[in-house]
C-alpha cells in the first residue's frame, strides 16, 4: 500500500478549524488524580504494555519525546504562528483512555473520535478519573508500511504537524500532560493521543 495516513481531531475550543462540533463541556470540576500518585501507582511513569505500543519497545517514551521536540520549535500552523511551548508530561489516566479507544477502533475496524459505544473522548477521559480543565484528542491511522513499529510515530507526528488544526493542538500552550496508545491489527495501526490539563 502507498502512504496513507488518516488523521482525526477533537479539541474543546479548537475544532472550528475542522468545521465540526465536538466535546466542549466548559470548565470542568477541580482536577482529579491526574498529577498525583494514586496509591502505589504513579500516573506520571512513562510506560505502556507492549501490545499498546504497536510493537515499538519504548512507544510511550518515544511518542512523548517526538511531541515535545515538535513543541520545542516555533512553527506556523496554517496561518497561525505558535512560539515554542513547554514540554508535556506523561499521564497514565490519559493513556488509559487512549488505550481503550485505540483498542476499540482496532478491534471494530473503524476510525472516529466517537467510540463504538457512542462515547466521546471527553467521556472516555473522565471515566478514568481524570478531571480536565482542558482536553483534546488527536488520532492517526497508519496503513501498510506506515503501520510498522519504526514508522508509526514519525508518520503520525508528521501528519499532525502538516494539518493546521492538528498542529494547533500539538502546539497549544493549554495542555500539561498527555497519554497515548497505538494498537495494530493486520496492516493498520490506530493511534490515540489524549492531551489534558
Amino acid at each position: 500500500m502507498g502512504l496513507k495516513s488518516v488523521i482525526g481531531l477533537l479539541a474543546a475550543g479548537l475544532l472550528t478549524a475542522c468545521g465540526g462540533g465536538g466535546d466542549d463541556d466548559g470548565p470542568a470540576s477541580p482536577r482529579g488524580p491526574a498529577s498525583v500518585n494514586a496509591g502505589t501507582v504513579s500516573v506520571t511513569e512513562v510506560s505502556l504494555p507492549d501490545e499498546l505500543g504497536c510493537g515499538h519497545p519504548d512507544y510511550a517514551e518515544a511518542l512523548l519525546e517526538a511531541i515535545n521536540e515538535a513543541r520545542a520549535q516555533a512553527r506556523t500552523c496554517g496561518d497561525q504562528f505558535f512560539p515554542a511551548v513547554h514540554a508535556l508530561q506523561w499521564n497514565l489516566l490519559l493513556g488509559q483512555a487512549a488505550a481503550g479507544h485505540s483498542t476499540d477502533m482496532a478491534t471494530q475496524d473503524f476510525f472516529s473520535h466517537t467510540g463504538s459505544d457512542g462515547s466521546s473522548s471527553a467521556e472516555r477521559v473522565r471515566a478514568t478519573g481524570y478531571q480536565p480543565r482542558y482536553q483534546a484528542e488527536i488520532l492517526a491511522l497508519g496503513q501498510g508500511s506506515h503501520s510498522q513499529s519504526d514508522e508509526v510515530i514519525p508518520q503520525s507526528v508528521a501528519g499532525w504537524l502538516a494539518s493546521p488544526p492538528h498542529c494547533r493542538i500539538v502546539m497549544s500552550p493549554l495542555p500539561a500532560e498527555l497519554g497515548a496508545a497505538c494498537v495494530r491489527n493486520g496492516q493498520k495501526a490506530w493511534t490515540t493521543v489524549n492531551l489534558g490539563a
